[in-house]
Parts: C-alpha cells; sequence; structure tokens
C-alpha cells in the first residue's frame, strides 16, 4: 500500500511546502524471539527496516516515516500468547494519543526511527540531540 501511496505523498508534500507522516505501526515483537510467532515478528522486523528506507529514499521529497509499537493492547491474537498475555495493559486510545503527538509537532528528527507508543513523550523530546547524534532508535548491529 504504501508503494502506491508514496508518490501522492511527494506531491502532497511538494504542493503544499509542508511535511507529510507516515506512521507504519510495528510490535515490541520485532526486538524479541518467541516460539511460534516467527512469521509475526519477522515481518514487525522488516516493517523496522522499511520505516528506514522511507526515510531515506524520501526525506528530502518531504516524507516522515516511524514506525511506531501501539503498547501491550490485548488482542485475539495476543490473548493467545500465554507468556506476554499479563503485559497486555495498554488501550488503543494511547496509542492514538502518541500519534497525534507525533503528527501534530513535526517531529522530522525521529524520522525513520522506531517510536513506542507507551514512551514518555517529554522524555523523549528531552533525549533529542542525544537520539540523532548516536543514530539511535534503528536497527543496527553493535560489535
Amino acid at each position: 500500500m504504501l508503494h502506491g501511496f508514496l508518490p501522492l505523498l511527494v506531491d502532497t508534500a511538494k504542493e503544499r511546502n509542508t511535511l507529510v507522516d507516515v506512521v507504519n505501526v510495528t510490535s515490541i515483537g520485532a526486538h524479541v524471539i518467541i516460539p511460534g510467532a516467527s512469521a509475526y515478528q519477522t515481518s514487525k522486523f522488516a516493517m523496522l527496516r522499511l520505516t528506514e528506507f522511507v526515510q531515506v529514499e524520501y526525506g528530502d521529497k518531504g516524507v516522515t516515516c516511524v514506525a511506531v509499537h501501539p503498547g501491550g493492547v490485548l488482542t485475539r491474537m495476543s490473548a493467545g500468547i500465554d507468556v506476554i498475555r499479563s503485559t497486555l495493559t495498554d488501550t488503543p486510545d494511547m496509542c492514538g494519543g502518541f500519534i497525534v503527538w507525533f503528527t501534530k509537532g513535526q517531529r522530522s528528527w525521529l524520522s525513520g526511527r522506531y517510536l513506542s507508543a507507551a514512551w514518555d513523550v517529554d522524555e523523549l523530546e528531552a533525549k533529542r540531540s542525544e537520539i540523532v547524534q548516536g543514530e539511535k532508535l534503528k536497527m543496527r548491529m553493535v560489535v
């Protein structure tokens, strides 16, 4: 779907002289391994890389892109994973509020990065320099 919309987003950014935001919904599952969840977790990991590629390939054209973990929300799928069920205490409203915070503030410095809707936004803002200069919240192999 993103492939089809990117030309429209680029045109919108140019015509309106503004940034346009893409929010990919991912999961903390991209960072962990739970037996039986390989297809899900691999797809979420791939979403993180796609988010970085959109930033690299379209950032200079006015498109920002982030990957957002919506929090630990109880769903039909997540309810079936015993090992995490007790941690699923967040609500969809929390994620909605986080996405509004991101898109309303024109926070292009976060583009290409993994974010969690459960994070404290004031703390995230306070760490802006550290995040940008350290290339943090991106998938990297550190050796």
